[in-house]
């Protein structure tokens, strides 16, 4: 019973995780182009710009991916023992 216990609560937590992972991700996605502003306003950053929003946004996009494959992954597997 205690193994069953310990998935299940290792299911939650890897759930919880992937959403905070999906949120971080979105939240990224509105945070980036005030930072690029910010970042734009340094002259020693300015010939890479389109680089480093290049990668901000793919790190948004491996966030909301990462987040989303955990939660998909929740969704699809069944806890051993439960019918439902």
């Amino acid at each position: 019973m205690s193994g069953k216990r310990q998935t299940n609560y290792g299911q939650q937590v890897q759930l919880l995780w992937g959403s905070a992972l999906v949120l971080m991700g979105v939240a990224f996605f509105f945070r980036i182009p005030a930072v690029i502003n910010q970042i734009a306003e340094m002259e020693q950053f300015s010939a890479a710009i389109p680089f480093i929003r290049f990668a901000l946004y793919l790190v948004g996009i491996f966030l909301v991916a990462g987040g989303a494959k955990k939660i998909h992954t929740f969704s699809t597997v069944r806890i051993p023992g439960n019918n439902c």
